[in-house]
């Protein structure tokens, strides 16, 4: 799977004050710009005519922010249209609920992922445009466009000379669903993950359902680039549900976006913190380092979702016990 980060820093021209979330306010303000840029039915009455639109499958805006069956180059069995995950995801570097003074900065990396890569150009664009025009009301100058990882710099103000990004390209191998080995995971939610099952919003941290939301969202990435994967779904799912939350600290974080479509304002909500799980945890490590990349849970294209693997530590028969007892009871239970 091929993948692209950006980080773009900008310096303001004006005061400017974002909200708890200021993912969802760059992201609206880059999505007009870039569906100035590249859409032909941009003096369409109907604003949202991507569905219908016979360019949708190569235009720029579509990919990142329309998402939909149409930009696969291969099949996917049973996946349903709410489930496609978009082909971009954008991160905050600064927290929200902030004043960003004149002459200061501040950056957010921007991640393509899979076929998004061809429309790079396009999002530089249209981050450029977005800044010139303003973002919520103040204007700023795009300074700098480095690769978010190795810090290489891809375009500056000073020399104008862009240098397209280098295409980093992974490979997540089958979780080993045999694997049945004891280990203690910790895993960092970074921004707030929620998940919907069954219809409704669950902010529980279940394993079943990180894994299952990793495998949707690398078998969707895959099929953008033409390949399908022939996992074990059913037997990896299986394995996953065999792995319990054995400790937690976590707290629930409120945010808010406002939808052009319904025309008001929709809570989004998510869970931070650490939490620690103990199973057949082994198997799965690949697939939980690629969640770096991957994201997990619901609302990612707002910034939400964001996780890392802090530890996997290998049980013995003792450690496997101890994980779920506090010592104490522990030493009861032994005397």
């Amino acid at each position: 799977m091929r993948y692209i980060s950006l980080k773009l820093t900008f310096k303001t021209e004006n005061e400017i004050f974002f909200p708890m979330n200021p993912v969802n306010t760059f992201r609206g303000a880059m999505g007009f710009a870039l569906r100035h840029i590249s859409c032909i039915q941009r003096k369409n009455a109907d604003k949202y005519a991507c569905n219908s639109c016979k360019m949708a499958n190569n235009c720029a805006y579509a990919l990142c922010y329309e998402t939909n069956i149409g930009h696969l180059k291969t099949d996917i069995d049973n996946f349903k249209s709410f489930e496609i995950p978009h082909l971009m995801n954008i991160d905050s570097g600064f927290p929200g609920n902030r004043v960003v003074k004149p002459n200061e900065r501040y950056s957010f990396n921007v991640r393509l992922l899979g076929n998004a890569v061809t429309v790079a150009p396009y999002i530089i664009v249209a981050a450029q445009n977005a800044a010139m025009k303003g973002i919520r009301g103040s204007k700023a100058e795009l300074e700098t466009i480095t690769d978010e990882f190795s810090g290489k710099l891809i375009w500056s103000k000073q020399n104008d000379n862009l240098v397209l990004p280098e295409i980093e390209n992974f490979t997540v191998q089958e979780p080993d669903w045999n694997n049945t080995e004891n280990c203690e995971l910790k895993l960092n939610f970074v921004s707030p993950v929620a998940f919907k099952n069954k219809g409704k919003i669950t902010r529980e941290p279940d394993f079943s359902r990180i894994i299952g939301s990793l495998m949707r969202r690398y078998t969707f990435f895959e099929a953008s680039e033409g390949r399908k994967l022939n996992w074990h779904f059913s037997e990896i799912s299986e394995l996953a549900k065999q792995v319990k939350i054995s400790g937690m600290n976590i707290e629930t974080v409120c945010w808010e976006r406002y939808s052009n479509r319904q025309e008001q304002r929709i809570p989004v909500s998510g869970v931070i913190g650490t939490v620690n799980y103990i199973g057949p945890v082994a198997g799965f490590e690949e697939l939980l380092n690629a969640g770096e990349i991957l994201r997990c849970g619901r609302s990612i294209t707002l910034g939400q979702g964001r996780i890392n693997v802090a530890r996997i530590r290998h049980l013995s028969n003792r450690d496997h016990f101890e994980a779920f007892y506090p010592k104490n009871n522990f030493e009861q239970i032994m005397n």
